[in-house]
């Protein structure tokens, strides 16, 4: 298999083995992530730091992935190529919608941060008499 698929805790890591992702892997990928966010998994982070290249089919793989999961009430988040995409000028605008980590220990622990800072909305919800 060109990636795996493992759960640690509540998150789906996805890690990519090839170099080049096209449309010969983007069909199983979607399906594999998109069977396990069925069975209630909405946190993924998918880890590109073996990819020189995607393609627009990929691509359109983790579009779909990132909708699946925003629509459930959760995220994506991705570790970034180690070497620059090929098809980075390609994506650019659509790149932007997505949180870059350098590595998959730190979009995971993005995920706990989240959940373990205290916020206080106390003096922006203030209702004054």
């Amino acid at each position: 298999m060109d990636f795996s698929i493992d759960l640690s805790e509540d998150i789906i890591i996805a890690r990519l083995i090839i170099r080049k992702a096209t449309f010969l892997e983007a069909l199983q990928f979607q399906n594999l992530l998109t069977n396990e966010i069925d069975k209630g998994y909405i946190k993924a982070v998918i880890d590109l730091s073996n990819c020189s290249s995607i393609d627009p089919a990929f691509f359109s793989a983790i579009i779909t992935i990132y909708k699946k999961l925003i629509y459930a009430g959760g995220n994506l988040k991705l570790v970034k190529p180690t070497n620059y995409l090929d098809d980075y000028e390609r994506f650019e605008n659509n790149l932007r919608v997505f949180e870059f980590f350098n590595s998959k220990e730190e979009a995971i622990e993005s995920y706990r941060m989240i959940f373990t800072q205290p916020v206080d909305l106390s003096e922006q919800y203030k209702i004054s008499s």
